[in-house]
């Protein structure tokens, strides 16, 4: 599976390198803006995974898994958002997945208006994940609830059962989901 730009510029070329050794790369808006200007992210239809925690991309770099995972590290910065609209435009399928509490369905909102797609980011997912973990993974759910779109009953599920899961207490369901 190819897991880099598919171009022959050298700019390509070393981030093809970078992940056959499995290194996690940190892009800037510098780079996206002169080495990869106009350089093709990803080949049309491609699967990209996005995060939001740091901690699912180390974890997928350390177990070696051959997808592609993008890390907003949070809220994206201004190059988190280039690289977003760039992989869209050149028709990557991205895929985002976040926290479940509040900041997280905020970040997912954007993300998702844009143009990405929810993964594992269902009210089923989160009641499986409320089922699963144990008490002393889970935190209150605080602040303003916030709209879920892409699927209302998580919004609802989310304010009922009062409890924020975080993404990193979720890496045995999205590791494997690289792999595919």
């Amino acid at each position: 599976m190819e897991t880099g730009p598919p171009g022959c510029d050298l700019w390509s070329s070393m981030m093809r390198a970078r992940s056959d050794i499995g290194l996690a790369t940190h892009l800037t808006m510098h780079e996206l803006r002169t080495a990869a200007d106009g350089v093709l992210l990803t080949a049309p239809e491609t699967t990209v995974r996005w995060c939001e925690n740091p901690q699912v991309l180390q974890a997928a770099a350390r177990h070696g898994l051959p997808g592609i995972l993008v890390c907003g590290s949070g809220n994206p910065s201004s190059a988190g958002w280039e690289l977003l609209r760039r992989l869209l435009k050149d028709g990557a399928q991205v895929l985002y997945h976040g926290d479940f509490d509040w900041p997280g369905i905020t970040i997912a909102e954007r993300v998702l208006r844009l143009g990405a797609h929810p993964w594992r980011l269902s009210a089923a997912d989160y009641l499986d994940a409320l089922a699963e973990l144990p008490t002393d993974r889970l935190a209150p759910l605080a602040g303003d609830p916030v709209a879920t779109p892409w699927d209302p009953d998580l919004g609802q599920a989310m304010s009922q059962r009062g409890l924020a899961v975080h993404e990193e207490a979720l890496l045995r369901r999205l590791l494997p989901d690289l792999s595919g």
